[in-house]
């Protein structure tokens, strides 16, 4: 063996006993010296930390404030009118003091078989017939004999408007009071305007009447495209 390889062991085995016997030098002793200040210095930090929190737990805990809100104003209810209990509603006529309230000499009274049936109002019926042969004696509603006198419209015109009409209500199957109604309508029409009207537009007062007619008395009446 030579003599550099045996200085060289022994170099080795020094190392190996001092790391055995955890021998330390300077430089390690500097750094464990850092690293216990450091720990120290962190534990200290840690306690401070517990110490601030511990303290603001202490401090009384201030109350939010709360926003005040204005009321708004409540709208006063409008007063209803006291009602009477045992005050009577007055009932008027309308049928004038001098026409009888009586179906006329001769005329059946169809509503007397329905006086049981408290829906039908048969009551009343007499009552509506005298109030509606009241609305004819009245001169808005005359027709005079002659209304067609001085009109470019004659009486043949008429029937056969009227018998259109016939047809129209038979088709549509309408009331026949639908018929009567626009009859009258096309009368009184052509009393007050028939001066004015010409022949062209006769057809068109008829369809007219009975479009009105039918929206007083039909429960589905027809549209106007239908005629």
């Amino acid at each position: 063996m030579s003599t550099r390889t045996a200085f060289s062991n022994l170099k080795n085995n020094a190392i190996s006993q001092n790391v055995a016997g955890k021998k330390m030098t300077r430089a390690t002793t500097i750094l464990t010296k850092e690293v216990s200040n450091l720990k120290i210095n962190h534990q200290i930090q840690g306690k401070e930390n517990v110490i601030a929190n511990v303290k603001e737990s202490t401090k009384p805990a201030t109350k939010p404030v709360r926003s005040t809100r204005v009321a708004a104003r409540r709208l006063s209810k409008p007063k209803l009118p006291e009602i009477e209990e045992d005050q009577k509603m007055e009932v008027g006529t309308f049928v004038p003091k001098d026409q009888p309230i009586s179906l006329p000499e001769g005329v059946l009274d169809i509503d007397a078989a329905d006086s049981a049936n408290p829906q039908l109002c048969s009551e009343y019926a007499t009552e509506i017939y005298a109030y509606l042969r009241s609305l004819e004696s009245r001169e808005a509603y005359k027709m005079k004999e002659d209304y067609l006198a001085g009109c470019s419209i004659n009486g043949k015109m008429r029937a056969v408007l009227v018998d259109w009409l016939v047809d129209v209500q038979m088709q549509f199957r309408l009331l026949p009071e639908t018929l009567f109604l626009t009859i009258s309508f096309i009368d009184r029409y052509l009393a007050a305007e028939g001066q004015t009207l010409h022949r062209t537009q006769l057809q068109l007062v008829g369809v007219a009447a009975m479009f009105l007619a039918a929206k007083v008395e039909e429960i589905y009446a027809p549209e106007i495209s239908d005629f």
